[in-house]
């Protein structure tokens, strides 16, 4: 079982937030609730060929949005009072889907990534029942091997994922768990309940598992190597300035690339800015707020960059994010490291990025 409290940045600012009278009271709860939350998921250790058996170190699966707010989760296992700090490998909001090392030897689950007529499935977890998580395991059937986002949401999307459909029921408190075939092989991560349909449920299928596995055992062997930390920081250098400057740009992308940090320190402002200037936004913005404020207050960053680039004419067409401040360390684990991007209308923007739960992410940003 996962346990997970706000990262200390959301911590410190949903205080500050929540204690401020000018703000209207429901805000002020929101922010504490936020602020103060602490949660809990389900996840498993998943077996990896690629780990030093003797460095007593286990990798653990859960969903994204069970550790997106945290710094370090906190992992137990079943009714054990000892809780082992977590350390985020990787994690991508698109596919809901987080990778966690723990310093423990502990036996792993077995992937099966190649199977596809399988029917009868078991969702493994631990529903919550009054702040505690209670072992359930339930069986159904797959629906669907492959249900497209597109089948989701009537619209096209970016890339081509999709999601196991089964009928193998699960609750609040079961997000991360596994889906497993009767040989106890993981096929899934359960992630979602489809509301709109009876006994319809998802889950991350084991391709995309295995994809991620084998990101998170690279980031594992070289986060301390200067170079391909550099070269992975300019890949996602580009890829933030793209999709800011497209017009068709993957909006939960750029979302994925705000830090914890800077969405608690600047995302109240950019969030009240896009209320008052922006007519009809409040509508649209204030129940999204309410529904998830974290997501709320990245979109509000991201909406807040997209016109500051918009205002300078877009990035300039040779920028390839490689002016590097020469003083900043990419392999400091605390480290921000600041990149120079010119934009079009002759103006420079200095993007400060930081290492965040496997990948590089926006720290600040200065115009």
């Amino acid at each position: 079982m996962i346990r997970v409290r706000a990262s200390e940045p959301i911590r410190k600012k949903g205080i500050e937030l929540g204690v401020d009278d000018t703000l209207p009271e429901i805000y002020r709860k929101t922010y504490l609730n936020l602020a103060l939350s602490e949660g809990f998921g389900s996840g498993f250790v998943i077996k990896s060929e690629r780990l030093i058996q003797t460095a007593a170190t286990s990798l653990v699966i859960t969903n994204q949005h069970v550790i997106a707010d945290a710094d370090q989760p906190r992992v137990s296992f079943d009714h054990d009072e000892t809780q082992y700090l977590g350390h985020i490998l990787f994690s991508d909001r698109r596919l809901d889907l987080a990778i966690l090392e723990i310093r423990a030897s502990v036996p792993g689950l077995t992937l099966n990534a190649t199977s596809a007529n399988i029917q009868d499935v078991f969702a493994v977890g631990y529903p919550s029942m009054n702040q505690d998580g209670s072992y359930q395991e339930t069986h159904g059937n797959i629906s669907n091997p492959c249900l497209h986002d597109r089948e989701l949401t009537k619209e096209s999307t970016h890339g081509d994922d999709c999601w196991v459909k089964h009928t193998a029921a699960i609750d609040p408190g079961s997000s991360g768990g596994p889906l497993l075939t009767k040989a106890h092989e993981v096929i899934g991560v359960n992630t979602a309940i489809l509301t709109q349909l009876h006994d319809a449920f998802l889950a991350v299928p084991a391709t995309a598992i295995q994809k991620a596995i084998q990101d998170a055992e690279l980031f594992r062997e070289k986060r301390t190597d200067a170079t391909w930390l550099a070269d992975q920081l300019k890949d996602r250098c580009r890829k933030f300035n793209g999709e800011l400057s497209s017009t068709s740009s993957d909006h939960t992308l750029l979302v994925s690339f705000i830090s914890n940090s800077l969405m608690a320190e600047q995302g109240n402002q950019a969030y009240q800015r896009l209320v008052e200037n922006i007519p009809g936004a409040s509508q649209q913005v204030i129940p999204s707020f309410f529904k998830d404020p974290a997501y709320t207050l990245r979109a509000s960053l991201v909406m807040a960059l997209r016109y500051l680039y918009e205002t300078r004419g877009g990035v300039a067409k040779d920028e390839q994010c490689t002016r590097l401040n020469p003083n900043d360390d990419v392999t400091k684990s605390d480290a921000t490291v600041r990149i120079m991007i010119s934009l079009q209308r002759g103006s420079d923007v200095e993007l400060v990025w930081m290492l965040e739960h496997g990948a590089w992410r926006l720290r600040d940003y200065n115009p």
